[in-house]
């Protein structure tokens, strides 16, 4: 039977996808050790490293690395775990987390390819799937965050929070040059979240805010920032959204999301507003945005 190691070595970074994936992997008996514990050198050759060589039936492991590409290949502590790992011959998959429509990270994640013996790829969104499978000889697929209850962190929209910020729409992640230009048409209807983690910190966010903005870091990238976008749409969030590729494009047009060019979200945005502004509409679509998110919560993506 299958056992995963799970190499997270930076316990901050992809934890909701490790916990939704760790959450399938107690729902279906499947045995795994996580370690994310950089800073304890020991730990890792105790709790990890040692488990490994000591395993019976090696063909039955999957080391799973997911962690940021540039961590892996500059990153001394890492490095020297990797030579350790690589001395051992099991199956080890490496998660891409970032979009491969980066000249960068294409690059990169060939590189890490051969320095970390790598034998499967996963991903977080089909846009990498689809574009640059052709690009690697060896399996990949996606696998990414499920509706579940790893990610839903609230039980029922709070209508007297949202109804006082109805007219906020939230931006999570780093602003670059790209994002910037859009972002900046929201003037004062913008809220700028960055460097956050906790997940009672999340749980306030969505307590409070029912509209999200997601901009790619690039023009023209395929890829669905699912790490960040799924959480949202599981907790009663509302999304605008820069197209992505069409297959997911196609997947989550009936959810609580709605697709567009970068240029157009501000106009649509203006939309929303406006009918917002009457009481009872702001109640009726909270109540589709509430019963929609009950409705998918339970499929898996």
């Amino acid at each position: 039977m299958i056992k995963y190691y799970i190499y997270h070595p930076f316990d901050k970074l992809h934890r909701i996808w490790i916990n939704s994936f760790i959450n399938h992997l107690k729902k279906n008996n499947i045995q795994f050790i996580n370690w994310n514990n950089i800073d304890d050198e020991n730990d890792f050759n105790i709790h990890f490293l040692d488990k490994i060589k000591n395993e019976e039936n090696k063909e039955n492991i999957q080391l799973l690395y997911i962690c940021h590409p540039i961590d892996l290949l500059n990153n001394n502590k890492i490095l020297k775990n990797k030579e350790e790992l690589n001395k051992i011959k099991i199956h080890k998959i490496l998660y891409i987390t970032e979009p491969l429509n980066l000249l960068i990270y294409k690059k990169t994640y060939s590189n890490l390819i051969n320095k970390y013996q790598i034998s499967e790829l996963w991903t977080y969104s089909k846009g990498n799937l689809l574009y640059y499978k052709p690009i690697y000889n060896i399996p990949f697929k996606d696998c990414i965050l499920t509706f579940n209850e790893d990610i839903n962190y609230i039980n029922e929209i709070n209508y007297n929070e949202r109804i006082k910020n109805i007219h906020k729409i939230v931006f999570i992640g780093i602003i670059n040059n790209e994002r910037k230009k859009i972002i900046d048409m929201f003037k004062d209807d913008i809220i700028i979240i960055d460097n956050i983690w906790d997940f009672e910190e999340f749980k306030k966010i969505y307590h409070k805010y029912t509209y999200y903005l997601n901009i790619h870091r690039i023009k023209k990238c395929y890829c669905f920032e699912t790490f960040r976008t799924i959480p949202i749409l599981n907790n009663y969030g509302f999304i605008l959204s820069e197209n992505i590729n069409i297959d997911e494009q196609n997947k989550y047009e009936n959810k609580n999301i709605i697709f567009d060019e970068r240029e157009k979200l501000f106009d649509i945005w203006l939309k929303l507003k406006e009918e917002n502004k009457i009481k009872e509409n702001v109640i009726q679509n909270l109540n589709k945005i509430q019963n929609n998110c009950i409705l998918y919560r339970k499929n898996i993506i």
